[in-house]
């Protein structure tokens, strides 16, 4: 029997790794990761951290975020995420006390535009 049910991976705290990374469904990240990441729904709670190149379909960061973002939806900054680098995405919401330093693109999604915004 197949399920349709997406899958949610968990980096559970206390774990750190490094390395490259594609999964589908949903990733929750509540330790550290380094590296490259690929993907559809990435959630960094917070106490998580990731330190790497990114490109999901969309993100909520809860914890810390460095590195470069892509996401071809949506970017959602917590009350508790701190993310400093490059940013694309179709949409960004920064929840009071959020905070986001670096540059930030926000533009209609396309794959052409989406690979030479930076």
């Amino acid at each position: 029997m197949v399920s349709n049910k997406a899958s949610i991976s968990i980096i559970d705290s206390g774990l750190k790794i490094k390395g490259i990374f594609s999964y589908k469904g949903g990733l929750v990240v509540n330790g550290m990761i380094e590296g490259t990441i690929t993907g559809e729904d990435l959630t960094i709670a917070a106490g998580g951290s990731v330190v790497a190149s990114v490109n999901v379909h969309s993100v909520s960061v809860g914890g810390k975020f460095e590195g470069e973002l892509t996401a071809q939806n949506e970017i959602v900054i917590l009350n508790t995420g701190i993310c400093s680098g490059k940013f694309l995405c179709k949409s960004l919401v920064v929840e009071e006390g959020g905070l986001i330093n670096g540059d930030i693109k926000c533009t209609r999604w396309d794959g052409a535009s989406a690979s030479s915004a930076f």
